[in-house]
C-alpha cells in the first residue's frame, strides 16, 4: 500500500516543520530549566512555553528525559562548534595566542550565557544518563585538545599518549574552575580567569613523562 506524502505548508515540507517544532521546543525547555531546575520542570512547562502540544513533544523526544538528553547533545554541540571555529582561526605557529583563543571561546561560550554553563555541569547530576553523556563530553574534549596539542608541538607515538594525558588533566581542572567561578567560589574577573588558564596550558603542554609506560 503506498503512503501519500505529506503536501508543504507555506512553502515549508513536513520534515522542515518537524524539525523546527524540535527547535522550539528545545529552545523553551533551556528557558524553563534555567529558570526552575530539571526536576521542577515537565511537559507542560516546556510545551507552554514553545506554544505547542504535547503531541509533538512525544513526537521529538519520546518521553521527559529524552528532552533533557537531547537539550544537552544540542548544547554541547554548540560549545564545541564555538571552539572548533576558533581554533581554526587561531595563529598556528603561535602557542599561546592559539590557546587563548580556544579557552576565551570556551569561557565566553559557557558565562555569556549561563544556561549552557547549567546544562552542561550542574544540572541533574543524579542522572546517570546525563553523567554518561557529561562524561563522554568530556572525553571528546579532552581529545580535542590532545589532538591540537599533537599537532602543534608535532608528537607523535608516546609524545601523543603524554599529550593525552595532560588533556585529561587540564578539561578536567577547567570545568571544575569554571563551576567555582560561575559559583562565585573563585573570585577574578574573566580576563584574569583566561589569562592564567591560558599560561597553565602552554606551561603543561609540552611535559613528557619520559619512558615510563
Amino acid at each position: 500500500m503506498s503512503t501519500v506524502p505529506a503536501r508543504p505548508y507555506r512553502g515549508r515540507s513536513a520534515e522542515e516543520r518537524k524539525t523546527e517544532r524540535r527547535e522550539r521546543l528545545l529552545d523553551a525547555a533551556l528557558e524553563v530549566v534555567a529558570e526552575k531546575g530539571w526536576h521542577s520542570t515537565t511537559v507542560r512547562d516546556v510545551c507552554s512555553r514553545a506554544k505547542l502540544t504535547e503531541r509533538y513533544f512525544y513526537e521529538a523526544f519520546g518521553d521527559r528525559q529524552g528532552v533533557l538528553l537531547a537539550l544537552f547533545d544540542h548544547v554541547s554541540q554548540e560549545v564545541a562548534t564555538i571552539l572548533l571555529e576558533a581554533v581554526a582561526a587561531s595563529p598556528r605557529d603561535d602557542a599561546t595566542q592559539s590557546a587563548r583563543a580556544a579557552i576565551s571561546a570556551f569561557v565566553d561560550a559557557l558565562a555569556d550565557d549561563p544556561r549552557r554553563m547549567r546544562i552542561l555541569i550542574t544540572e541533574a547530576p543524579d542522572d546517570t544518563e546525563l553523567q554518561a553523556r557529561r562524561q563522554g563530553a568530556v572525553l571528546a574534549f579532552a581529545h580535542l585538545v590532545r589532538d591540537q596539542a599533537a599537532e602543534f608541538y608535532g608528537v607523535s607515538g608516546r609524545g601523543k599518549k603524554d599529550a593525552e594525558l595532560t588533556s585529561h588533566v587540564l578539561v578536567g581542572g577547567l570545568g571544575q574552575l569554571l563551576l567555582a567561578w560561575h559559583l562565585g567560589d573563585v573570585k577574578v574577573s574573566r580576563e584574569r580567569l583566561i589569562e592564567h588558564v591560558t599560561k597553565l596550558f602552554v606551561a603543561v603542554a609540552p611535559v613528557r613523562s619520559g619512558s615510563a609506560s
